[in-house]
This record gives structure tokens, C-alpha cells and sequence, in this order.
């Protein structure tokens, strides 16, 4: 049982830290946006 929950923990970990990226990815492809823009 106490496997079981570390690897839940774990998991968990793990989905946060695709959303964080997914996150990251989609402001950092705004902000390259905002910037093409601005130039032209």
C-alpha cells in the first residue's frame, strides 16, 4: 500500500509538471508573437 501511494504522489507530480510546461510553452510562443509583431 504505501508503494502504491508514493507512485500516486509521484504521478501527480509528474501531470503538474506537464501543465507548468504547457504553461511556460504557451507564453513563451505569446511573448515570440507579441515580439514578430512589434517588429514589423
Amino acid at each position: 500500500m504505501k508503494k502504491r501511494s508514493s507512485h500516486g504522489v509521484l504521478s501527480g507530480q509528474w501531470k503538474q509538471g506537464i501543465h507548468t510546461l504547457l504553461i511556460s510553452a504557451i507564453l513563451l510562443s505569446e511573448l515570440a508573437l507579441a515580439r514578430s509583431f512589434s517588429q514589423h
